[in-house]
């Protein structure tokens, strides 16, 4: 099976072993890839991903989550970025429904995991959105060890729409196997987070009124390792209930990468979030993260028209 990847790929393959770090063998390209990896928890999942099988490697991903709770995000991340960028993004992963469970494959599910920052303090927040539901739904995420993160049952709008937000947290939703259930239906996800524990947060401000644009942006720029999360830069402006006030803008920075506040300002705005969005799939769902800093208009140096 080996022998039949192309040069490309086998390249690829050596890139990420040595980014693992893990000792493939020496010499030519064995006929056998068992064995170009150490036993370790992982190794089905290497294995399955060296025989061009991404649904497999995903599937051996999510059980040795499962099995063994000890293995270090820093060893399986990358693996899982792997199978994101080999199955478009993750959207060709994920058995086909059953005949009984089609009602379901009209809805559209996404989940997104928040981090929003204002001038007070940083919360974490789960959501999840459903478009083209019919009757109400019971909402469930739990992790491998049966922890529920969010629960509740949502009565979809005349529309169709839902959605079920959870409690607010200090500390993030941990890396790692969740299971999505909604409904009849229950999906089997791994949440990674988008921004490295350490690393600088993608947008932050500072607290000086004198500042023209308080919002910093330091996502880093896309890489061919993450070409599925492309990082989109919004502008959120915000009523005083905290509802959109005028469509979502693109943000456009300055040569020191700070946000150029755009010169309208809606008339009922009283807030303003700066948005750094990454998106990618699990099969039929649409799993989002956002990271939001929001102020008070007040502070910033804007003009009411």
């Amino acid at each position: 099976m080996l022998n039949r990847l192309s040069f490309r790929k086998r390249w690829r393959l050596s890139c990420l072993l040595a980014s693992l770090a893990l000792p493939a063998a020496a010499g030519p390209f064995p006929t056998n890839p068992a064995d170009w990896f150490m036993t370790t928890p992982l190794q089905s999942v290497y294995q399955a991903l060296v025989e061009d099988q991404t649904e497999l490697a995903w599937q051996e991903l999510q059980l040795t989550l499962q099995q063994h709770a000890s293995v270090p995000v820093s060893q399986w991340q990358p693996v899982f970025q792997q199978i994101l960028n080999q199955s478009d993004c993750g959207r060709h992963l994920g058995a086909p429904l059953s005949l009984a469970d089609r009602n379901q494959t009209a809805m559209r599910i996404s989940l997104s995991l928040q981090h929003k920052v204002n001038l007070h303090q940083q919360v974490q927040q789960l959501k999840v959105a459903i478009e083209g539901a019919g009757q109400p739904l019971t909402i469930v995420l739990t992790d491998r060890a049966g922890k529920p993160w969010l629960s509740g049952i949502v009565t979809p709008d005349k529309e169709g729409y839902a959605e079920l937000e959870s409690a607010e947290w200090f500390q993030p939703v941990p890396d790692g196997g969740y299971l999505l259930q909604v409904g009849k239906q229950t999906y089997p996800l791994i949440l990674v987070s988008a921004w490295l524990p350490g690393s600088a947060a993608p947008v932050t401000f500072q607290d000086k009124r004198q500042t023209e644009s308080p919002f910093l942006f330091t996502a880093p720029e896309v890489t061919p390792a993450r070409r599925c999360q492309v990082s989109r830069r919004l502008w959120q402006w915000l009523d005083g209930t905290y509802q959109l006030a005028a469509p979502l803008e693109a943000v456009q920075l300055d040569n020191q990468r700070r946000g150029i506040i755009p010169a309208s300002v809606p008339a009922d705005a009283e807030w303003l979030s700066a948005v750094v969005a990454s998106r990618y799939f699990q099969g039929s769902l649409d799993i989002e993260q956002v990271y939001r800093v929001t102020l008070p208009v007040r502070y910033l140096h804007v003009s009411r028209p």
